[in-house]
């Protein structure tokens, strides 16, 4: 399953998505309310988080590159109990509206680095993904409307 934009569709097609969605006008919780995933990654943040939740399976995880940071986000970094503290506070209520219902929130912090860009490729080598690059090259003039492609 995959959510996007139109113009990705046939690539999404030839790798795979058995169903894909325009979130531009499809409602996808709606849509996935009887048939529920395994896992979501989510990129636009606190605003959709609630309808994410809602297509995940009992026991599947929401992954957030937009949400709040939790504790778990501390523990795993290793972050002195201070930080672990704050760090869950600040992702509280969304660890417990995922727990309410049986499911899994965790937070990724990305950014552009080297060793960061060094791990995605492992896991992008590793689970023999292709990730889809649009080669196509736009005039600065367009800036505007190409921000919507």
């Amino acid at each position: 399953m995959l959510t996007a934009f139109v113009p990705v569709l046939s690539e999404s097609s030839a790798l795979g998505a058995d169903r894909y969605f325009d979130y531009r006008i499809e409602n996808y919780a709606e849509a996935l309310s009887d048939a529920p995933v395994d896992h979501v990654i989510d990129t636009l943040g606190e605003t959709e988080f609630a309808r994410e939740l809602s297509v995940l399976k009992p026991g599947g995880r929401l992954l957030s590159l937009r949400g709040a940071p939790n504790a778990e986000f501390a523990r795993r970094f290793g972050m002195p109990l201070f930080k672990r503290a704050l760090f869950a506070l600040a992702g509280a209520k969304l660890d417990r509206m995922t727990r309410k219902q049986g499911k899994e929130y965790r937070f990724m912090f990305v950014r552009a680095d080297g060793s960061q860009l060094r791990r995605v490729s492992k896991i992008v080598e590793r689970r023999k993904l292709r990730p889809v690059i649009d080669s196509r090259c736009f005039a600065l003039d367009d800036v505007l409307m190409r921000l919507s492609w």
